[in-house]
């Protein structure tokens, strides 16, 4: 059966690489058309602390339940100066107005606690309890965070800062990058050629693509944490490389035993296709199986990475990679052609088949 898909999609190639196109422009589509609906539920469900959270919904409306933040101020001129405190007032009472927004100021009655009596700066350093809903998503808090700059006064001698994890500053950190480029420095040494380099690195990224856009789509039945996608990039650019390397380099054994394009293609699929679809089968099992942990955002990123996996796995085996990948009238293949011993003459049929680390 492999070898037949791989003869399959070498000779119908272009209805091949069409098929791929119109199912990324169809599911783009959709995904642009219904969007995505990431959700950051951090619940442990049958915990002594979802009990707890549930105490504070039921008999405390929420306060406490939330994710905390501050609005830490510091005061040249004190806290307590009349224009300090009408001003700070005010701007705390915009803030508690941003919808699902609670604040505890320093002026009320139960915060006395929240301003500096002690040391270098008392009496000049303060700040405002701000509490956001559990389930606020990264995103959301950024939002939260330009929101709460955009009403912020402007009083001479008086600086004020966000802090707490939710409000903090957050920047999405560059790791695919950083992957990426180590996987091409690695890859371009091992083959010693940008266009050999350059098609795990392509493939790879065509299936990770079609998987993030199906992972979009998915926000849309269940629960999936906004950082689904860095992870599942990660895992997919590590197990699309491997592949790659299992597919590549049995398809140009082919090459160098004597082997047309069209047989390698088929040879390559029959071999190191079953190992990666193995192999594939096996990481999203591996995957699937945090599910039974019944914690909603792990189940969320089981999914999503096993999601990628299986994408990248059929798209190497069902994708015309191979006309990239040693391009008819390359040097070797015409130096190989040009050989006294042609590929006729060969006494091996067939390599070997692959096994599975």
């Amino acid at each position: 059966m492999f070898a037949r898909l791989g003869r399959w999609c070498h000779d119908h190639r272009r209805i091949v690489v069409g098929a791929w196109l119109i199912g990324l422009v169809l599911l783009g589509g959709i995904s642009q058309g219904v969007g995505t609906d990431f959700r950051d539920e951090f619940n442990l469900p049958d915990s002594e602390s979802r009990d707890g959270f549930d105490v504070l919904e039921k008999d405390f409306a929420g306060q406490g339940a939330g994710q905390p933040g501050t609005i830490v101020f510091l005061a040249d001129q004190g806290v307590d100066n009349p224009k300090v405190k009408a001003t700070m007032q005010a701007w705390f009472t915009k803030v508690d107005a941003i919808p699902d927004i609670k604040v505890t100021s320093p002026y009320a009655s139960d915060g006395a606690l929240q301003v500096a009596r002690s040391g270098k700066y008392a009496g000049k350093i303060a700040y405002a309890k701000v509490e956001v809903p559990y389930d606020t998503s990264f995103d959301d808090a950024q939002d939260i965070r330009k929101k709460i700059f955009a009403t912020q006064p402007d009083i001479p001698g008086v600086r004020a800062e966000l802090g707490g994890q939710i409000l903090a500053k957050f920047e999405q950190p560059s790791s695919e990058l950083l992957g990426l480029a180590f996987a091409i420095f690695i890859l371009i040494v091992a083959f010693g050629s940008v266009m050999a380099m350059g098609l795990p690195i392509g493939v790879a990224l065509a299936g990770i693509g079609i998987g993030i856009i199906i992972i979009g789509l998915l926000t849309q039945v269940m629960a999936m944490p906004s950082f689904a996608t860095a992870i599942a990039t990660m895992i997919g650019l590590g197990v699309g490389i491997d592949y790659a390397l299992f597919i590549v380099t049995r398809f140009r054994e082919g090459l160098h035993h004597g082997h047309s394009v069209a047989e390698s293609t088929s040879i390559a699929i029959d071999t190191s296709g079953r190992a990666v679809t193995f192999a594939g089968v096996t990481v999203v099992i591996s995957l699937l199986g945090m599910v039974v942990m019944g914690v909603g955002f792990v189940t969320g990123l089981a999914i999503a990475a096993a999601t990628i996996v299986t994408v990248t796995a059929r798209w190497w085996c069902a994708s015309p990679w191979q006309q990239w990948s040693w391009p008819p009238g390359s040097p070797s293949l015409r130096s190989r052609r040009s050989s006294p011993i042609g590929p006729r003459s060969r006494s091996v049929k067939r390599p070997p088949t692959d096994g599975v680390d």
